[in-house]
């Protein structure tokens, strides 16, 4: 048979009027007394005796929620372990690079997870590092992500002991690290973008077939980027590993950081370069200008560029300057005004100071100083 239960409160009950009024309180705990089942004959066996139990109270609502949680998080926990144990740690595209680093280049996961690179990286590494470049021991950057690319994935298979062929490794990993730098990746395989003929790092085309650059006897000469929600930095490797280029324009993306001075001041066959209309910021007086080849230069609208104009007086060949919209500050370089071939001159929307000098270049057709602080009169030669 079944036996009997009977709770009875270890303390006295509360009292009617305790209760009556509504005061809280603490249900004691109660025992257990357990009377055996009675025989057929309806006496009690004589060989049991009554026990007494301890009983705890039950667990509130609150409890229950908070190891619900506990466990709930323990198991995330250990099925995001069993996922990130499959993602493959000598990925080399650059959706597999997402695995171990952020868009800040910053590594996820402990250094141990990433492969080390493969003999033919090291060999290319040993062929580019002469020129200067010293960014491969960092993961995650630009240019490892193209040292990579051209290591293990390239299909054209560039070789480092080739003495002929260095020039033609330096210029497609030199085009590879402006791919990486700029997120071009989001450009080329986005939805709008499907349509786009010839993109970036085909492995299977010479980079002289990819969408915006020329080439002149397998030279990249010119690189066309605009308007295409471009985002980064601009490297660094264009004088070093692209020294027959003539026209860069990266006008109208989101490009940010400093513009690399080793765009303006090496001897390189610069003509065009149009960065305006950026994120570009700090001063462009580091060094000295010394592209004298320099046709056309515009840094418009990228507000943020800031310090002094430099001298720009070597270069002879300017006939557009533009650095409106911007922060610059300090007086006009005198030279800027005799410049020989000179025709379009816009300095506007900034904060020079000083004034005018006394004669320009018969060359000037247009010239735009408003909103400085500019004080004098305009010389009456600029009048014809």
């Amino acid at each position: 048979g079944v036996g009997a239960f009977r709770v009875t409160p270890l303390t006295p009950p509360v009292s009617s009027a305790g209760s009556a009024t509504g005061t809280a309180t603490t249900t004691p705990p109660c025992t257990v007394t357990t009377t055996p089942p009675s025989s057929d004959d309806g006496n009690t066996p004589s060989d049991h005796d009554n026990t007494t139990t301890d009983v705890a109270p039950p667990q509130s609502n609150h409890q229950r929620r908070r190891q619900a949680f506990i466990w709930a998080i323990l198991a995330l926990s250990i099925v995001a372990a069993v996922l990130v144990s499959f993602i493959p740690s000598d990925s080399i595209s650059n959706e597999g690079n997402k695995a171990f680093c952020d868009p800040r280049g910053e590594i996820l996961g402990s250094r141990s997870q990433v492969k080390p690179r493969s003999g033919r990286y090291q060999a290319l590494k040993g062929v580019l590092e002469t020129t200067g470049v010293t960014s491969f021991h960092k993961p995650c950057t630009p240019q490892d992500f193209a040292l990579t690319w051209l290591a293990d994935q390239d299909e054209l298979q560039l070789q480092p002991d080739e003495a002929n062929n260095s020039s033609a490794l330096q210029q497609r990993f030199a085009v590879a690290v402006l791919f990486f730098s700029t997120n071009s990746i989001q450009t080329f395989s986005s939805a709008d973008t499907q349509q786009i003929s010839n993109p970036w790092l085909i492995s299977s085309t010479t980079e002289c077939n990819w969408i915006g650059i020329a080439c002149r006897n397998d030279t990249v000469t010119a690189i066309w980027l605009s308007e295409l929600d471009l985002d980064g930095t601009i490297p660094y490797e264009f004088t070093a590993f692209l020294p027959n280029l003539r026209t860069l324009n990266l006008a109208g993306n989101h490009l940010t950081g400093t513009i690399p001075a080793s765009l303006y001041s090496s001897s390189s066959a610069l003509v065009e370069l149009d960065l305006s209309f950026n994120r570009l910021s700090g001063s462009i007086d580091e060094e000295e200008w010394t592209i004298f080849n320099i046709e056309k230069l515009d840094l418009s609208g990228n507000l943020l560029l800031n310090g002094t104009i430099p001298s720009m007086g070597t270069l002879t060949n300017l006939v557009t300057l533009d650095l409106s919209l911007n922060e610059f500050t300090g007086s006009i370089p005198s030279d800027v005004f005799v410049l020989p071939r000179l025709i379009y001159l816009d300095l506007a929307r900034n904060f020079l100071l000083g004034s005018l000098p006394d004669s320009f270049t018969p060359s000037i057709e247009l010239m735009f100083l408003d909103r400085n602080r500019i004080t004098g009169q305009l010389p009456t030669s600029i009048f014809g």
